[in-house]
């Protein structure tokens, strides 16, 4: 049976909040990473350093992966890294993620350099 649009907002509603931070780094190659709590969460933030500006553009994606599927999926941005280092993305009201959407990030990096990446958000505990 599907839920109405009514019933999910109220399901989100009636959460109660826990913060919550994922960091990851990489050195060289690829950033690829998929973050899926496995249960309704909201994005706030999202930071990446890169320890060497890129001479060449490097796209750094934010993709959702919808549960719904693939007509739900939606990029959040995309963004050449080339001459830059600091990326911070403050979302003034968060974006909700369904149990089981994914968050995909990637950016390819022809040159070696530390990247951190930081994800700040909430996820939904029982009431």
């Amino acid at each position: 049976m599907a839920l109405s649009n009514f019933t999910v907002e109220e399901e989100i509603l009636s959460q109660q909040w826990v913060d919550f931070a994922f960091f990851s780094q990489a050195t060289n190659g690829a950033l690829n990473l998929s973050i899926s709590p496995g249960k309704v969460w909201k994005l706030r933030e999202v930071r990446i350093h890169v320890s060497v500006a890129f001479a060449s553009v490097q796209d750094f994606t934010l993709k959702v992966s919808a549960v719904k599927g693939s007509a739900y999926n939606t990029t959040l941005i995309s963004q050449a890294m080339n001459t830059i280092q600091d990326l911070f993305i403050l979302y003034s009201t968060p974006i909700v993620f369904l149990s089981n959407d994914c968050l995909n990030v990637s950016m390819f990096a022809s040159m070696t350099a530390v990247r951190g990446f930081t994800v700040l958000g909430q996820w939904a505990v029982s009431n």
